[in-house]
């Protein structure tokens, strides 16, 4: 069901208000955040996070053929160039950005890229794609949806999986989020256990997720590749020597894996409650250029924080992407409500 926010941008994009618009370019930088790209096939089945799907691949072409078209979609390299010179264009500047090394970032979102000549941002959470296995919140989702049990029971909760799956999920999801990481090393497998289902195969983990050599032909092809942290935990539930560990190491993979310089991560799951001033600190001192959040607005230019690159999700409707390029104020999502219960991945 859309947002009436989604409404009033397809109405106002029915009648041609955002093209007028459009006309009279503003300052500022919007930065879309995706995860999953998928197929323009209907009946695609998914056994994973169904939340961390955004567009098909043809909405993604009509959001990246709008967007070069009306805004000026910048790298990597240009952002900070801009940060650097403070000369920040007069003309909406776009970054398009995509956490969590799914593969379908690689087979539907690159060659869209590839065919508009625009650049993108790709963070990796290197131990997945080095271990070849999924996030947590697709673990999470893929045992609740597998169970045959009409309820499990957790920490004294009942939760009623025959009713209501998503409930249950997001009930997981939260535990993992913001609670200390001490507390939830065991989770996944005790949720196994209760659901009464084994974890995925390595094998359809592996078909998910790009492997080294699909970041490495990105990287290749112009798109710039950051760091998502090495194992995805959330930061803010680690102290700060596991943060650095996270950060310092992810950086010295993708370095050592794609032989370029890594200069952006990208805060797990990334909202206000996920990362703290610690972690911006910690992300300055591993060498870390850019630090990006998640679902916390726009950024301008004026007062930019390097180490909160703001960045909204990434909607399905380009109706709604041009109501965010031209009136972010208006359409800017409020990043209290994540799509996914959330995680921001």
């Amino acid at each position: 069901m859309k947002s009436r926010k989604e409404k009033l941008a397809c109405q106002l994009d029915r009648f041609g208000f955002f093209e007028v618009m459009a006309r009279f370019p503003r300052p500022g930088l919007i930065i879309f955040g995706y995860h999953r790209i998928r197929p323009d096939q209907a009946g695609q089945t998914n056994e994973f996070d169904d939340d961390v799907f955004g567009p098909t691949q043809s909405q993604f072409r009509m959001h990246v053929d709008w967007l070069r078209k009306h805004a000026r979609i910048i790298s990597e390299d240009e952002l900070l160039n801009i940060l650097a010179t403070r000369r920040p264009p007069k003309k909406r500047c776009v970054m398009l950005t995509f956490d969590d090394g799914y593969r379908d970032n690689f087979k539907l979102a690159y060659p869209v890229l590839k065919e508009y000549q625009v650049p993108a941002m790709f963070f990796i959470p290197t131990l997945s794609i080095s271990n070849r296995t999924l996030g947590w919140w697709d673990i999470i989702a893929y045992c609740i949806k597998n169970s045959r049990k009409d309820a499990i029971h957790y920490d004294g909760q009942t939760l009623l999986l025959k009713s209501d799956k998503q409930a249950a999920k997001i009930f997981f999801l939260e535990k993992m989020k913001a609670t200390a990481c001490g507390h939830t090393a065991d989770l996944l497998a005790r949720l196994a256990d209760t659901c009464e289902v084994d974890f995925p195969s390595r094998a359809i983990q592996d078909a998910q997720l790009m492997t080294w050599d699909h970041i490495r032909e990105m990287a290749l092809g112009g798109m710039g590749i950051g760091s998502h942290g090495h194992t995805h935990r959330v930061m803010a539930t680690l102290p700060r020597d596991v943060q650095e560990e996270e950060m310092r190491l992810s950086r010295e993979i993708l370095a050592t894996k794609l032989d370029i310089p890594i200069r952006s991560i990208a805060y797990p799951v990334g909202d206000y409650t996920h990362f703290t001033h610690e972690s911006k600190d910690i992300a300055r001192t591993c060498g870390y250029q850019l630090g990006f959040s998640f679902n916390t607005g726009y950024t301008s230019w004026e007062g930019s924080d390097h180490f909160n690159m703001r960045r909204l999700g990434g909607p399905e409707d380009l109706g709604m992407i041009k109501g965010i390029v031209t009136l972010p104020k208006v359409f800017t999502r409020d990043s209290k409500k994540n799509k996914r219960g959330e995680h921001g991945t």
